[in-house]
């Protein structure tokens, strides 16, 4: 494990019980991702894919797959949107989740803070493959995503879709 990585798990694991760390680490290194609390560290919004597709220019039809815009074209888009701040995407539940600082942004559609868990990758996992990836890298001691930044991109995204 190289030193960014390690920095880079030691920022996110602060949102873990001194006495768990370890544990969220092996699931890191078994599973490929571990479930973290948020409220601590950090917290998340929830976007739709579709509303993030759409808002970076893509008006085909994403529920069917068929977005003309390749995963790199969607995380490019949203490392300049939201500032380069932590994003991760979950292909499955075809959602995107923008890291926030804890307690900014509870009135954002899709916020989820203290008392949630939310499935972390491994730093490693950037660009699409098996499971949850980091869209937009997380870098240690780096930046959260600004929530009014996150509501501006669903925003725009939602209405892209309706017209």
């Amino acid at each position: 494990m190289d030193d960014f990585t390690r920095t880079a798990e030691a920022w996110l694991t602060k949102a873990v019980r001194p006495e768990i760390r370890d544990e969220a680490r092996r699931w890191w290194t078994v599973h490929g991702s571990a479930l973290l609390p948020l409220g601590t560290a950090f917290s998340a919004v929830r976007m739709p894919d579709r509303a993030v597709h759409r808002a970076a220019g893509c008006r085909c039809t994403v529920d069917e797959g068929a977005c003309v815009l390749g995963a790199a074209d969607v995380d490019e888009f949203l490392g300049r949107a939201l500032g380069g701040g932590p994003v991760i995407c979950d292909p499955l539940y075809r959602r995107y989740y923008a890291l926030v600082p804890p307690g900014r942004g509870t009135s954002t559609e899709g916020y989820l803070g203290e008392g949630t868990l939310l499935g972390v990758p491994r730093t490693d996992r950037v660009g699409p493959g098996r499971g949850a990836y980091w869209s937009v890298p997380v870098e240690p001691g780096g930046g959260l995503c600004d929530p009014a930044a996150v509501a501006r991109l669903v925003t725009v995204g939602t209405w892209a879709g309706a017209a």
